[in-house]
């Protein structure tokens, strides 16, 4: 058993726990239901030859063309190619064996014995080679441990070999020929297996049984009891039992070794298994011997030889998922969790889910479309002795289903068009496991002797039955029957009279008695119906709008009395009430449901839960503290629409109800058993990885990946910048839940809650950033117990313009940058200031200038002026004869030489001025000879150009 599985086998030990207990004598209810892979879900070929479970709990089967990998919802292929030598050797797979400690698997075909590599999904091939190096054709068809560097390779036509696992060399044992007398080429080994006692059994085509003992060397030789020689028996596969016994499948039937005679004999009181022919033979558990032969499967009790074998069941084939998919089983393993696989040659892997499992489906419609089962949806149920069902068919009669071997029988009524009589059962009872009675779709009632096949019809024409279309049969304490009808019902005495009919109501659907004799009807439309047996009356209760303890509805579906002597009604679409018996009212509940559901029925269990089935839900309700349960399953689902008169409770305890697709069966206290035991299922494996939606492949020669080793084997992986589209593929491989598990992801850093999934195992993410991110995975069943997560990191690197190097020079570039324009703008500040220094310079160098150049014309005009009132006075004198006037004239020309001086004298303080920083005197001065100075700087340019002017100051206080 691998590491993995037997981790997490103590999930599956609380069911296997159940089985073995039996639960006080339960009934066995669908001691098989069987999984079909075939080439439909993706097998490379329906010829299985081998079957195997590896390291990880996947199961592998070789078929004629290719190799298969199953997880629980699809299979991987493996072929041989040509020039590949990384790929298989051949496509005809013979043996397959795994190692139980370690992800290693070995893989014998027609030619070539090959290894297989999880690291890189790729084979080795191996050749036996002879003294001369030539390759010799090895068809493997056994592959046997011997200790951690050894294995035994058995060769059809190649003889037995030590293989070195270390060393990857072949060590023919010639021993063997030697002693058997036979070159090594003919002994036709088709089998082998190696027990305690290092003894090798060898089970050849045409040669006989040998053991070898590895220890001493020594080879035997058996045969078989007369009439049967090794040459007319071929012998295909060997095993020895818990006993010690060796028995081996042959062409022949099952033969066993008589350890007295040395012979193998014919198993006794195996004479149905022995009249096929055998293919596989192996032991299972602690106490079967499971058989694959060419017509089924077959279960023996292992017992030792001088025991009875008695109870002996068969899997045969069948169109729906209590069969085989074909009959020819050349292969049986048990896995790690429980399940029979088989492998089917032209049906495909079909694996057997034996254990009991507190829900399931009977009668489940098939989708293969064959005329040869031909499908009647369930109308009612009733039971009958020695875990025996009667189903009433929607047009198939009868169908008597026995429990424990899944046995069918059929009893029609209508045998001709011209009968009257109807094979749409809608209500069917049992009368001392001897009376078969039968309510049909406008047939009437039929009375059916099961011993002597006799019938007796009772229809609205001849009898008192109130109308043809028969709902229910019920009997009660005194052993009459009552019949209900669509209109009305009757009452038959315990003689099969029809005493009295009574059209109480519409459409009846279910009945009961209540511990003081009183009748409870239930109507679809009329709401509950009491008949008072001591008073002779009826007694109705409706639905009232304006009260609310009134009956929650008209559309009555279903009813229970419990051990506390109270009665529950359930309505199609208002849920349950209880009634309440000295205030005549009913006490309304609801149920947790989140919608409405088609409710078809109520039940109580032996531990006095109340159970509400409907249309794709079950629901137990506890009456003590008014608490509820959801129990979801595909099963539930999986039954369709239920058929609210076919509904029983069986004598043990297992509740059944009819579907349109199948019979939905449970049984309580398992089920709230499996519910309370933590029953847990390991962790999903991560299997694949996906990249733009396409599968990643590992790193070889031809072609490099990421992925360099496989995803089994790993739980980091680092991707390109232009690879962010992931996807994960993930499963729990425990094929017997697989149905049942849902899933719940997150990747850290992108998802702030679990994602549930219940469909594909699969989930994707788009556009991720480059960064580290975490991928978690956990699985669950219908009990609501998580796994713990499995973990996968993600590391998406980044571009190489996004890298770390390439950042920290953006860093340094972005930092010479910064630096360039925080000194560009600098300098260019630096040359503004300096511009509008040398602009302000110069504007002052020009606002300089301008003065000066006002300032010297200033200064000529001021000059020129005192030269030309100089200049007159002087002509004026040159021209004048009178000396009298000269002096007034001279007067001015010395004033306005004064006046000039004194100009030239105020140019040579400004200069002191702008270098010495001296500043400005002011004084006082008399205004009046200022003005007379000026006036009379012009008297002579005014007599000159014959001007008159006079000048004439006042003075005033």
């Amino acid at each position: 058993m691998n590491t993995y599985s037997l981790k997490y086998l103590s999930f599956v030990l609380p069911l296997l726990l159940l089985q073995v207990t039996n639960l006080a004598g339960q009934e066995t209810v669908l001691s098989w239901e069987i999984k079909k892979v075939t080439i439909k879900n993706g097998l490379s070929n329906d010829k299985v030859n081998c079957i195997e479970q590896d390291y990880f709990g996947f199961v592998w089967g070789g078929t004629e063309v290719g190799l298969n990998c199953f997880d629980g919802v699809k299979v991987k292929t493996y072929y041989a190619e040509a020039g590949n030598p990384n790929s298989l050797s051949d496509n005809s797979i013979q043996t397959i064996y795994a190692e139980k400690d370690k992800p290693v698997l070995w893989i014998g075909t027609e030619n070539g014995l090959n290894e297989y590599s999880y690291q890189n999904n790729s084979f080795r091939q191996y050749y036996f080679t002879d003294e001369n190096g030539k390759r010799i054709h090895n068809n493997f068809s056994a592959i046997i441990p011997v200790n951690e560097k050894t294995l035994i390779v058995a060769s059809t036509t190649g003889g037995i070999f030590l293989f070195n696992k270390e060393k990857k060399e072949f060590q023919w044992l010639k021993d063997i020929y030697t002693q058997a007398s036979h070159s090594q080429w003919s002994l036709n080994l088709n089998s082998a297996f190696l027990n305690n006692q290092h003894q090798l059994w060898m089970a050849t085509f045409d040669k006989g049984i040998y053991c070898y003992n590895l220890v001493d060397g020594q080879l035997k030789s058996f045969g078989y009891v007369a009439p049967y020689t090794p040459s007319d028996v071929n012998a295909f596969s060997i095993c020895e039992d818990n006993w010690g016994q060796t028995r081996v499948a042959t062409s022949k039937g099952v033969f066993i070794l008589d350890v007295a005679s040395g012979t193998f004999v014919r198993e006794k009181n195996w004479e149905v298994i022995n009249k096929n022919i055998a293919y596989s033979i192996k032991t299972i558990g602690n106490n079967e011997l499971w058989v694959g032969t060419e017509n089924g499967i077959y279960i023996a009790p292992c017992t030792p030889a001088s025991s009875a074998n008695n109870g002996i069941k068969h899997i045969e084939e069948r169109l729906d998922d209590n069969g085989l998919s074909f009959r020819a089983v050349r292969d049986l393993l048990e896995d790690s969790y429980g399940n029979i696989w088989a492998a089917i040659y032209s049906g495909g892997m079909n694996y057997v889910i034996r254990k009991q499992s507190p829900i399931g489906l009977l009668q489940k419609k098939n989708n293969y479309g064959s005329p040869v089962n031909s499908y009647y949806c369930t109308l009612s149920i009733a039971e009958g002795k020695d875990d025996t069902l009667y189903l009433g068919t929607n047009g198939g009669g009868v169908k008597i289903l026995h429990l424990d071997t899944g046995k069918e029988s059929v009893i029609r009524f209508r045998t001709n068009e011209n009968e009257l009589l109807s094979n749409i059962v809608q209500a069917v009872y049992v009368q001392n496991d001897e009376i078969l009675w039968a309510g049909t779709y406008r047939g009437g009632l039929i009375r059916y002797n099961l011993k002597n096949n006799s019938k007796t019809i009772y229809t609205q024409e001849n009898s008192l039955l109130p109308r043809n279309d028969v709902r229910f049969i019920f009997e009660d304490k005194q052993h009459q029957l009552w019949v209900g009808t669509t209109y009305g019902l009757c009452r038959i005495s315990s003689e099969g009279k029809i005493e009295e009919n009574y059209l109480v109501g519409n459409n009846l659907r279910n009945l009961l008695e209540d511990p003081s004799g009183n009748i409870w009807i239930a109507t679809y439309h009329d709401g509950l119906i009491r008949y008072l047996r001591d008073q002779n009356r009826f007694e109705y209760y409706t639905h009232s709008i304006d009260d609310a303890n009134s009956l929650p509805e008209n559309s009555v579906v279903g009813m229970c009395y419990t051990e506390k002597q109270e009665l529950w009604i359930v309505t199609k679409t208002q849920g349950i009430a209880r009634f309440d018996e000295q205030s005549q009212q009913f006490i309304r509940y609801l149920l947790p449901s989140n919608q409405p559901h088609d409710i078809a029925h109520i039940v109580e269990d032996n531990s006095g839960n109340l159970w509400i089935i409907s249309t794709g839900e079950l629901t137990r309700f506890t009456p003590s503290d008014g608490s509820s349960q959801i129990y979801a399953s595909r099963h539930i689902l999986d039954a369709g629409m239920m058929w609210g008169l076919a509904f029983l409770k069986s004598s043990k305890g297992v509740i059944y109800a009819g579907g349109v697709d199948a019979i939905l069966y449970f049984n309580p206290q398992m089920l709230l058993l499996s519910s309370q035991a933590g029953v847990q299922i390991p962790p999903p494996l991560i299997t694949a990885l996906y990249i733009n939606r396409e599968p990643l492949s590992i790193s070889n020669d031809s072609i490099q990946t990421p992925l360099k080793t496989s995803v089994l084997l790993s739980n980091h992986i680092t991707l390109n910048y232009n690879q962010s589209n992931i996807g994960f593929y993930f499963v729990s491989p425990v094929y017997a839940f697989i149905d049942d598990v849902r899933y719940a992801y997150r990747l850290d850093g992108e998802d702030t809650d679990w994602n549930e999934t219940n469909d594909y195992p699969y989930a994707y993410y788009r556009n991720l950033s480059p960064g580290t991110y975490t991928f978690q995975v956990k699985a669950s069943t219908r009990n609501g117990i998580w796994t713990e997560p499995t973990i996968y990191t993600v590391t998406i690197k980044p571009p190489v313009w996004l890298s770390n190097w390439m950042i920290a020079l953006y860093i340094a570039l972005s930092i010479l940058i910064i630096y360039g324009i925080f000194r560009f703008l600098l300098y260019r500040e630096r040359m503004k200031n300096e511009l509008k220094i040398v602009n302000l310079e110069k504007a002052n160098e020009e606002e300089m200038y301008r003065t000066k150049i006002q300032m010297f014309t200033d200064i000529s005009h001021d000059l020129r002026t005192p030269l030309a009132l100089i200049s007159n006075p002087v002509e004026k004198l040159i021209s004048m004869e009178d000396e009298n006037n000269k002096l007034h004239w001279l007067y001015l020309i010395k004033t306005q030489s004064d006046k000039l001086l004194k100009h030239v004298s105020q140019l040579l303080d400004l200069f002191r001025l702008d270098r010495k920083g001296q500043n400005l005197h002011l004084e006082h001065s008399d205004i009046i000879n200022l003005l007379s100075d000026v006036y009379y700087s012009f008297e002579g340019v005014s007599l000159k150009k014959i001007l008159r002017s006079l000048f004439k100051a006042i003075l005033t206080n």
